[in-house]
């Protein structure tokens, strides 16, 4: 039986403002991002690749202008990827191969230094919609759990149809 959390009115709608963070370089990090291979096509060598743009929901505030993103916020990405990146825009770049670069670069930051956690990270990479996933840092195990939802059920999560009240 599924339950229902009550919600405030102002949850969610308020959007962290303010200067973005200052960066935080780590090397060694980005020489273990450029040990792995391509997530998008698998192949080697490749670049690190700096996720630049703000996603509130992952606490990323963006850049300022002419700096790089803490190099937390990277993938590994071939050399002619990492330039489609760039020559099409990152949001379109990423919605086009179907990979959420967050969460991605979250897990890879999590599974460092080891090597063996970020390519179980890499390998179960899922295309498409964004599947809910639960990933475990420790192990870096992947599991997936796929939610089949009615509309109206898929509604509810929105907050667009209120919730059943079964007595």
């Amino acid at each position: 039986m599924a339950f229902r959390l009550p919600r405030h009115s102002e949850a969610f709608s308020r959007q962290p403002t303010g200067k973005a963070s200052k960066r935080v370089e780590k090397p060694a990090y980005l020489d273990f991002i450029r040990s792995l291979p391509c997530i998008v096509t698998k192949r080697e060598p490749v670049e690190a690749a700096h996720v630049s743009y703000a996603e509130p929901r992952a606490g990323k505030l963006g850049r300022g202008k002419a700096s790089k993103e803490s190099d937390c916020w990277t993938l590994p990405l071939h050399p002619d990827e990492h330039r489609r990146q760039h020559s099409m825009g990152e949001r379109e770049y990423w919605r086009s191969v179907g990979i959420d670069p967050c969460v991605i670069a979250a897990f890879l930051y999590a599974a460092y230094p080891n090597r063996e956690r970020a390519m179980l990270v890499i390998n179960n990479i899922q295309r498409g919609k964004v599947s809910r996933a639960s990933f475990n840092p420790h192990t870096g195990e992947v599991c997936n759990v796929r939610h089949s939802l009615t509309g109206e059920d898929s509604r509810r999560l929105e907050g667009d149809v209120p919730p059943r009240h079964q007595d």
